[in-house]
C-alpha cells in the first residue's frame, strides 16, 4: 500500500513539473508568438523604416534581379500565378506595380504593402537577396524608385530609407537589441521544449 501511494505521489509529481514546463512554453509562445515560430522554421527578411513619409499615402516593393525567390515570382504572360484579382482589394495598386518597367529590368514579385500607418515595410518570407526599392504614391499616381541596388546583408537585414523630392537616401539599420533578444528567447524556448520532452520520457 505505502509503495502505491510513492507512486501515486511520483506520479504526481513528475505531472505537475510537465504542467509548468508546457504552461511556459505556451506563455512565452503567446509572448512572442513570431519568434517561437522563427525557431521552426526561421527565414530571412528584410525591413525598411521610412522617414520623410509621415501623412502620405503609398505602398511599398522591392524589386528583384531574380525572376522568383520562394512563392514569389513575376506575373507571367498568361496571368495565371496573379496574386491579386478584379475586385481584392488594392488590386488596382497591384496592377500599377505590374505595368511598372524598371530601368535595369529588375522585377515587381507580386509583393507590397500599405506603409502609409506604419511608414515601415517588411518582407519577412523569402525576400529578394539583390533588390531595389520601390514607392507608389496612388494620390499623385507617381513612383520613387531607388537608384541605388541593394543586398541582404544579415539574417534579418534592417534598413532606413529617408524619402525625399531628389530621391531615397538608404542606410542600413541592424537592430542588435532586437536581435539578442530574439536570439536569447529562441534558446530558452528550445531548452524548455528539451526539458519538456524529456520530462514526458521519465528522465530526472
Amino acid at each position: 500500500m505505502a509503495k502505491l501511494v510513492r507512486e501515486r505521489n511520483h506520479l504526481m509529481v513528475r505531472s505537475t513539473r510537465i504542467g509548468f514546463m508546457l504552461l511556459g512554453i505556451l506563455t512565452l509562445s503567446i509572448m512572442f508568438p513570431l519568434m517561437a515560430r522563427a525557431d521552426v522554421g526561421p527565414k530571412p527578411s528584410i525591413v525598411i523604416d521610412f522617414i520623410g513619409l509621415e501623412g502620405q499615402t503609398y505602398y511599398t516593393t522591392l524589386l528583384s534581379n531574380a525572376k522568383s525567390t520562394g512563392p514569389h515570382s513575376v506575373l507571367n504572360e498568361d496571368s495565371s500565378y496573379a496574386r491579386y484579382a478584379e475586385g481584392d482589394e488594392n488590386y488596382e495598386v497591384f496592377l500599377k506595380f505590374v505595368e511598372y518597367h524598371d530601368a535595369d529590368g529588375y522585377y515587381f514579385l507580386q509583393f507590397f504593402q500599405d506603409c502609409t500607418e506604419s511608414n515601415q515595410f517588411s518582407w519577412t518570407y523569402y525576400p529578394p537577396k539583390m533588390f531595389k526599392i520601390l514607392l507608389y504614391f496612388p494620390e499623385t499616381d507617381h513612383f520613387t524608385v531607388s537608384d541605388d541596388v541593394y543586398e541582404r546583408y544579415a539574417f534579418d537585414s534592417y534598413f532606413t530609407a529617408e524619402v525625399s523630392d531628389t530621391g531615397l537616401s538608404v542606410k542600413r539599420s541592424y537592430d542588435y537589441t532586437a536581435e539578442a533578444l530574439s536570439l536569447a528567447i529562441r534558446i530558452a524556448l528550445t531548452i524548455l521544449a528539451e526539458l519538456a520532452i524529456a520530462l514526458l520520457f521519465g528522465f530526472r
